[in-house]
C-alpha cells in the first residue's frame, strides 16, 4: 500500500469505528434474542490463493475466510439471500478475547475484505489481542456475490436516465432528483 492510500484507509478504519463499528461480546447462546437463533454460524475455512495474494506474506497464515448469508432487504429476512465475503484475523490471545470488530472502509461500494489482514497499521496490539478483526465486502460489492437491483435494462435506463455527473442548469437539476 503506498503512504497516501494508507492513510485513507487509516482514516475509513477510524470513521467506520467511531460511526458505530459492531462489537459483538462473547455471551452464552441463552443471551441473544429468539430472532438470532435462526442465524447460522459462519464456516471460516481457508481463504482462496488469489484473496492470500493481497494480504502480507506474514498475514496469510493467520487469516479465514467464510462466505455469510444475508438477507437481501433486511426488513424482509425471509426472502431472498445473497452471501458476504468475509475474512477473519482471530484475536493474538484467545484467551483474552472479548469480542469482534467488523471492519467496513465505507462507500458507497467500498470493498473492505482485505482490511482484518492490515489490522496492526490501525489498531493497537492491546486491541489485536482482545478482538477478531473481520474485513468483508458488502452486499453486491468486490467478492460477495453481486446483486441485480432492476429486473430488465429498460428499468435501469429509465432510473439513469436525464441524471447528470454534475448537474448545473435548472433543468438539469430537477431532472437529477426526481
Amino acid at each position: 500500500m503506498t503512504p497516501a492510500s494508507t492513510r485513507a484507509v487509516r482514516v475509513a478504519l477510524v470513521s467506520a469505528l467511531a460511526l458505530g463499528t459492531v462489537i459483538t461480546g462473547l455471551g452464552s447462546a441463552s443471551a441473544q434474542p429468539e430472532a438470532t437463533s435462526a442465524v447460522r454460524p459462519a464456516a471460516w475455512g481457508p481463504c482462496g490463493a488469489d484473496v492470500l495474494a493481497e494480504i502480507p506474506a506474514a498475514e496469510r497464515t493467520k487469516v479465514s475466510c467464510a462466505v455469510q448469508t444475508v438477507p437481501v432487504d433486511h426488513s424482509r429476512p425471509r426472502g431472498d439471500s445473497t452471501g458476504v465475503v468475509m475474512m477473519k484475523r482471530p484475536a493474538g490471545d484467545p484467551a483474552k478475547k472479548i469480542g469482534s470488530l467488523f471492519i467496513n472502509p465505507g462507500g458507497p461500494g467500498g470493498a473492505g475484505l482485505i482490511y482484518s489482514a492490515y489490522g496492526s497499521s490501525f489498531f493497537t496490539p492491546e486491541i489485536l489481542e482482545k478482538f477478531d478483526l473481520i474485513g468483508f465486502d458488502p452486499r453486491g460489492v468486490g467478492r460477495s456475490a453481486p446483486l441485480r437491483c432492476f429486473r430488465t435494462q429498460e428499468e435501469a435506463e429509465a432510473v439513469n436516465e436525464g441524471w447528470y455527473a454534475l448537474p448545473i442548469t435548472k433543468d438539469e437539476i430537477a431532472s437529477s432528483i426526481r
